[in-house]
């Protein structure tokens, strides 16, 4: 396998939260039962195509655009008397954006960095299940993010291609050649710099709550109940 050398400019864009659109997901099919936190961060179209936000009118709400969502997911497999499981946890990032092409590369995958007492630490996310050109999925051990919950600031970092485009061309249905969108791909040549967003403090919370929820037969119809 060739490796790749790449040109990383240390260039870093640090947002906050415009919006965010997060909810627990429980379900019990069977012999699986899985808690879910689903977080999509979203901000007006205008800041990402990087045009003044227009809030002359406080009624009329600017158009937002999903940039990405993060699922940590934690599972339990019983066996068919209930009584013996095999548990798994992930970390699943999806690129939304066509405005801010975010890199969901096996070989520089996205990272998490957490600020305690002034200092910052990287949480290196390895184990990767799953990768496509707008998904990746982390196998995780719910230890891995202990340090999280306490952090002062918790933030994920993106890399980015900074060269090349994202137009393409493709025939339609009357073979007439049509402009369509495409995300980069990792090469030898790509310049890398970084884009990260800071994640809300509930959201780490929901995190904690998923991978320590305690997933027994009859425990989610008991918790909507309660």
């Amino acid at each position: 396998m060739k490796k790749i050398f790449l040109a990383v400019m240390f260039s870093f864009l640090i947002i906050f939260p415009q919006s965010v659109n997060a909810e627990i997901r429980q379900t019990e099919n069977g012999t699986v039962i899985a808690k879910e936190s689903a977080f999509t961060y979203s901000q007006p179209a205008s800041v990402s195509e990087k045009k003044p936000v227009d809030v002359s009118n406080s009624k009329k709400q600017a158009a937002k655009e999903n940039i990405f969502s993060i699922y940590v997911k934690s599972t339990r497999f019983y066996n068919r008397n209930k009584i013996n499981f095999r548990a798994h946890q992930e970390l699943d990032v999806m690129s939304n954006s066509k405005t801010i092409d975010l890199l969901l590369d096996s070989k520089l995958p996205p990272r998490i960095e957490y600020t305690k007492a002034g200092l910052v630490k990287k949480l290196m996310l390895k184990k990767i299940s799953y990768n496509d050109q707008y998904f990746i999925s982390f196998k995780i051990k719910p230890v891995e993010l202990i340090p999280l919950y306490d952090a002062d600031k918790v933030e994920i970092v993106f890399p980015v291609i900074t060269n090349g485009t994202n137009i393409s061309y493709q025939k339609d249905k009357n073979g007439e050649w049509k402009q369509v969108y495409v995300k980069k791909e990792l090469e030898k040549s790509s310049q890398i710099s970084e884009v990260r967003y800071v994640i809300p403090r509930q959201i780490v919370g929901e995190w904690q709550d998923v991978l320590n929820a305690d997933l027994r037969p009859g425990s989610i119809s008991a918790e909507r109940m309660s």
